[in-house]
């Protein structure tokens, strides 16, 4: 039986993991899938998997977010990321909420966890784990805000959904998409932070790498999965590293009145060239 709720996902150039992700949600009465006009075969994999599809030009996170909210059908939402699945033991959970009718209350909105992996192994510690993501709510009460770690605000906060009730993440990250990922991203984090007034020195950059892994090492307890947390470690203590690289580097072309000669960071979500940048402030 199907039941009353809507599965959205965002999506571009996604078609390797699209139909995992929308398969492991047909107990849903609807599954959508808002394409950012992917240059692969995206669109079609998920309607051959079982999606509705809505294609859209990317604007940013929160705005597709919010975007793909309006295109559903009932008043509960589970977001998923096209390289995520619901488990066994997430649907269970849902059909219990369901059969319960807690629908009709408080709260309006739910914490789900997420299993991590790498190299397909799954990971217990860093910062990696616990993962809790805001994914289950009533739409009427949630509005999305943020530009690239967008979340949503839901009235009256969100709670934790039981433990065992997981989403499974993409178990095959690799290093090669961990870094490719983070490049991306890291640019967009820079100019995020330096527009909110965040600047760096010589004395963070100096620090943050070693910061950073012994946080994640000791107190994320990280050497609780062995070399794959060892490595887990290090690369995120590289990936802080580059944000503050790149944070120091938009700094120096802003003194330099060069900014428009780095690549629009937008480009890097979009999955398009590099355009230039409009030189500002």
């Amino acid at each position: 039986m199907k039941l009353p709720l809507s599965v959205v996902l965002i999506s571009r150039n996604e078609e390797g993991h699209i139909a995992r992700a929308v398969r492991s949600a047909n107990f849903a009465d609807e599954v959508v899938v808002v394409d950012a006009e992917s240059a692969d075969r995206t669109a079609a994999v998920a309607r051959e998997a079982g999606a509705r599809v809505v294609s859209r030009a990317w604007t940013n996170f929160s705005d597709q977010r919010n975007f793909s909210l309006a295109q559903l059908r009932h008043d509960w939402v589970l977001v998923l990321d096209a390289d995520e699945a619901v488990s066994a033991e997430l649907e269970e959970w849902l059909r219990a909420f369901f059969e319960a009718g807690r629908q009709s209350s408080a709260p309006y909105g739910y914490k789900i966890k997420r299993a991590e992996y790498f190299l397909g192994r799954r990971i217990y510690g860093a910062c990696w784990n616990p993962s809790f993501q805001d994914r289950f709510f009533r739409r009427d009460k949630a509005r999305y805000v943020g530009e690239i770690h967008e979340y949503p605000e839901v009235e009256g906060g969100l709670v934790r959904a039981p433990e065992l009730a997981l989403i499974e993440h993409n178990p095959n990250i690799t290093v090669e998409s961990f870094l490719d990922k983070m490049n991306r991203y890291t640019t967009i984090e820079a100019f995020d932070r330096y527009r909110a007034g965040q600047r760096t020195t010589l004395w963070h950059l100096s620090v943050v790498f070693f910061a950073t892994w012994f946080k994640n090492y000791v107190n994320y307890r990280g050497y609780r999965d062995g070399r794959h947390g060892f490595v887990i470690c290090l690369m995120e203590a590289v990936s802080r590293t580059v944000r503050h690289i790149k944070l120091w580097q938009i700094q120096t072309m802003v003194a330099q009145g060069r900014l428009g000669a780095l690549p629009d960071p937008r480009t890097g979500l979009q999955g398009a060239g590099n355009r230039k940048l409009e030189a500002r402030e």
